[in-house]
């Protein structure tokens, strides 16, 4: 059964082509992973949700697991507006009642984030639309992206012990622009379960642009734990190992930084102990990141290829960004390498630099890639970054080479890419998450410039350097 209504919703999706709102229909597999995360026990009578639920298998996956949990009477509500997956949700739902009589259901032709008046649910199970949306819109809350808000309007329609699973980005677990959504998750339920995918691909029919997890939260749970799993893809969810971690590193933070944190492994628990051990940050040391200032769209005028050294300064786009150095110019370069010395708001004099690529690729090797900027390696008193690259700098006092490199090769380490991942829930790398970094003593970066590696890779040398530190104290 579950096969036939994915089946459908697929035919659905081909036929409609790209969702406006993003929608990815829930495999078969993963609705039953989503529903298995729910505890029904004890329960005889329940009100599920299926919030979006376009044609149903997830509230019809619930509700299975709730009769075989042996609740005797469900009463299922499915909210949606798209008028084929209404006419399959109809006909599911049907089959489901013929099937088992202590089976009833309700389908609300509305947007969801407009609902009232529907009561409370003891079990709420949703795969929300993935779209941004402006904060200004009140529609359903306050923050950017309307599955956030699907979550939000789920939270307020959760009965006393009732418990919400969501398969979402995970973009929402760090950054300034969901501090308020979870702040409110913080507030009003706890974090019991976590199931993260470590590839993008195969979760869903189509490809999906960002890193995606099931998490299930409950209000007024005593466990003090989160059991967290991953798996590689959805073809791989018959072999999970679980992982019980305290709740506090999961939810992290407090009045000012609320954040989830995601270790799977427990070398990963091992990692956040090692960085939680520094106290150190950058801005310490009068060392800053800054953005790069060339906007390429806004800055056309000023770009271009021309080699007239006189009028123009090297351009720096991520394509010259290597692991040793940055190679400039480039041969077939697609990008314009020069720009025009009187864009004087949005070149930099040439110094002694770090510069970092703000944007990766979950697949991609390395999270955090940089390279170190030697002055006077590319030709003339100043510089461009596109903004699709931060540079490191000593603010009003230049950096010396030596530590260049030193952070460099700390950044582009697998300890501090490992941290990163467990952290960092969006493939962008900000500025400001660079800034509060925790770093080990000074000296050791100083220490770590001074290495040579034949293969760029600097992780053992850190190792061995914090590890003569750790036996000397």
């Amino acid at each position: 059964m579950l096969e036939n209504i994915y089946t459908e919703s697929i035919a659905i999706a081909s036929a409609d082509g790209e969702d406006e709102h993003e929608q990815y229909f829930t495999p078969p597999e993963i609705s039953s992973l989503m529903a298995s995360m729910f505890d029904f026990s004890g329960k005889k009578t329940v009100r599920i949700l299926d919030a979006g639920s376009g044609t149903g298998i997830l509230g019809y996956c619930a509700a299975m697991r709730a009769f075989e949990s042996e609740v005797s009477k469900i009463h299922l509500v499915c909210i949606e507006t798209e008028k084929i997956s209404l006419n399959l949700l109809k006909v599911n739902l049907k089959d489901l009642e013929k099937m088992n009589s202590n089976f009833s259901f309700e389908i609300l032709e509305k947007d969801f984030l407009t609902v009232s008046n529907v009561g409370k649910f003891d079990f709420i199970i949703s795969n929300p639309p993935y779209s941004k949306i402006s904060p200004k819109i009140e529609r359903g809350g306050t923050s950017p992206n309307l599955y956030s808000r699907f979550m939000e309007v789920s939270i307020n329609l959760l009965s006393k012990n009732g418990q919400m699973i969501y398969i979402i980005p995970r973009s929402f677990t760090n950054g300034v622009y969901f501090k308020k959504f979870r702040q409110k998750i913080f507030t009003d339920l706890s974090t019991t379960k976590i199931h993260l995918f470590n590839s993008r691909k195969n979760i869903f029919e189509q490809q999906v642009l960002q890193e995606i997890m099931i998490i299930c939260l409950e209000r007024n749970t005593k466990s003090t734990e989160v059991l967290v799993t991953s798996s590689l893809d959805r073809k791989d969810l018959y072999d999970l190992h679980p992982l019980k971690i305290s709740r506090d590193i999961i939810q992290s933070g407090g009045k000012n930084d609320y954040r989830f944190v995601i270790p799977t492994t427990e070398s990963d628990i091992e990692t956040l102990n090692q960085f939680k051990a520094w106290k150190g940050r950058f801005k310490d040391h009068g060392i800053e990141i800054s953005t790069g200032p060339v906007v390429a769209y806004r800055s056309r005028k000023f770009l271009s290829n021309s080699e007239e050294k006189e009028n123009t300064c090297p351009m720096v786009w991520p394509t010259h960004l290597s692991l040793s150095s940055i190679e400039w110019p480039k041969n077939n370069c697609k990008k314009e390498q020069y720009i025009d010395h009187t864009a004087t708001d949005r070149i930099i004099p040439n110094q002694n630099y770090v510069i970092m690529k703000r944007f990766t690729t979950k697949e991609e090797a390395k999270r955090l890639v940089t390279c170190p900027l030697k002055k006077g390696e590319l030709p003339g008193k100043f510089i461009g970054i596109e903004n699709h690259l931060n540079y490191i700098h000593g603010g009003e006092k230049e950096m010396p080479f030596s530590l260049c490199k030193g952070i460099s090769y700390l950044l582009n380490s697998s300890l501090f890419d490992n941290y990163i991942r467990i952290v960092n829930g969006q493939t962008q790398v900000n500025a400001t998450d660079i800034v509060n970094l925790p770093i080990p003593d000074i000296e050791i970066i100083k220490q770590l410039g001074k290495y040579k590696s034949k293969n760029n890779d600097y992780s053992k040398s850190l190792q061995r350097l914090l590890t003569k530190v750790r036996q000397k104290n």
